[in-house]
């Protein structure tokens, strides 16, 4: 299933108060491991810009909806402190996007491009070139 990815960022000078806002909103909103598993609770880096705060959850089958909206009331409880940023997005695990059922080239002499098709109708083609293959996607739309 896929990811919620949440980043934060925001000035050092306020992280005091981002801290007891983050420890509110988790008394609020504890983690709910029937939607989704904590893959990286808060991974915290600084940057040039301050303070960054990555989180990685792992959605349960049939919970994107409903872990989506539950990420989104823990976010709410920051958005009036001044200087935080927060972005979520979502993102898939590439062996389940793409398990790829490679057609075997058995003359490397045939013609190309070769196609080779994935589960979620996204393709890629295999072009001949100077140097060797060049892989490159082709996207399909859906019936």
């Amino acid at each position: 299933m896929p990811y919620i990815i949440t980043t934060s960022l925001y000035p050092s000078e306020i992280a005091p108060k981002v801290g007891a806002r983050y420890l509110e909103a988790l008394a609020k909103f504890p983690p709910d491991e029937s939607l989704s598993t904590q893959v990286v609770p808060a991974a915290v880096t600084t940057t040039h810009q301050g303070i960054k705060v990555t989180g990685i959850s792992d959605v349960k089958e049939g919970k994107l909806e409903e872990a989506l909206r539950r990420a989104g009331d823990f976010m709410i409880m920051f958005q009036n402190i001044a200087g935080f940023l927060l972005d979520r997005s979502l993102a898939h695990p590439a062996d389940h996007l793409f398990p790829i059922n490679i057609i075997p080239l058995t003359n490397r002499t045939s013609v190309l491009p070769v196609q080779i098709e994935t589960d979620i109708r996204c393709g890629v083609i295999a072009r001949k070139t100077k140097s060797g293959f060049c892989i490159e996607p082709k996207w399909k739309k859906h019936d």
